[in-house]
């Protein structure tokens, strides 16, 4: 079986957004570190260690991972070719394990939210995908007693994963709002970000890989990354391709772009919760077995299974 045009644009829209959201976060948090790195807000007569620049760091590495999470499973959604591997049953499998090491800021309380809801939706859809990956292959293989399995299996995913969508874009708002009214409406932050240029920033982060520069900028920051279990290294280097004419210009068309993702994974969630059912009824939830966070939540919950 293939995936209708419009599914394909929901996955697309998605995918979108969030590599926008990534590689605004990537820009902002390497201009934003290196810049203090460099002493470049110390001459302005500012700590650069300030906490609305230590809380903006760690958001922009949790945006940029959590973001890049989201657009790599919306690409696989394109993907999606036959599996020949369809008498395998189908569980849910977190992707990532990070732990709560933030602070009791409004703020930090919604970067932990975000991340947790990230993680639940990626984890959802990445099952989702091989459920109908294995469907498609028992329908091209002619394996008609596991193609309704699979499909059953496939429509429960969906509609937990459509849930999970959904609440993935109210945290997301969330977070973008706390992030303007905490970083964005903050009077130190938009007096140093305003005065330093794109061009400043270009020579300062241009190439440089966005962990290293929060590293060394902001080490606060970086304590409570590694706590949490974010990876350390490989998260992308600053490329700084944007037309903002100031950090602070970049800071809020990193805002704009949030908001986007959350409407399209809020647009993605109500496509999949109003999927048809497979041809011979719904699926039975399964509430035992379930690994966390799913456990109680009912969520449809399939046999182990080690592949993806």
């Amino acid at each position: 079986m293939a995936q209708t045009d419009e599914e394909k644009a929901r996955a697309k829209d998605d995918r979108d957004s969030w590599k926008r959201v990534s590689i605004w976060s990537t820009n902002l948090g390497g201009g934003l570190s290196a810049v203090a790195g460099l002493g470049g807000m110390t001459a302005l007569g500012l700590a650069a260690g300030g906490p609305v620049f230590v809380v903006c760091a760690l958001t922009t590495i949790v945006l940029r991972t959590n973001a890049e999470l989201k657009g790599v499973e919306a690409s696989r959604k394109l993907e999606d070719p036959p599996r020949a591997d369809f008498q395998h049953e189908t569980s849910v499998q977190t992707v990532l394990n990070y732990r709560d090491a933030f602070g009791d800021s409004d703020l930090e309380r919604a970067i932990a939210s975000f991340s947790r809801a990230t993680i639940e939706a990626v984890s959802l859809e990445s099952a989702m995908v091989t459920a109908f990956e294995r469907e498609s292959g028992a329908l091209l293989y002619g394996a008609d007693e596991y193609v309704q399995l699979r499909a059953t299996e496939r429509y429960g995913l969906q509609l937990a994963a459509g849930r999970s969508n959904l609440q993935l874009a109210f945290v997301t708002r969330v977070l973008a709002d706390r992030f303007a009214a905490d970083v964005l409406g903050d009077s130190e932050f938009r007096q140093v970000s305003g005065q330093i240029s794109h061009e400043r920033i270009q020579a300062a982060a241009e190439g440089r890989d966005l962990f290293t520069l929060v590293a060394g900028a902001f080490p606060e920051a970086r304590a409570a990354l590694q706590v949490a279990g974010y990876p350390t290294s490989s998260l992308g280097h600053a490329r700084l391709d944007f037309e903002a004419g100031s950090l602070f210009q970049a800071a809020v068309s990193l805002l704009k772009h949030l908001l986007h993702a959350a409407d399209a994974s809020a647009a993605y969630g109500r496509f999949l919760l109003g999927g048809e059912p497979p041809e011979g009824g719904l699926p039975t939830p399964v509430t035992s077995r379930a690994p966390e966070p799913y456990g109680p939540s009912g969520d449809w919950v399939m046999a182990e299974d080690s592949s993806r």
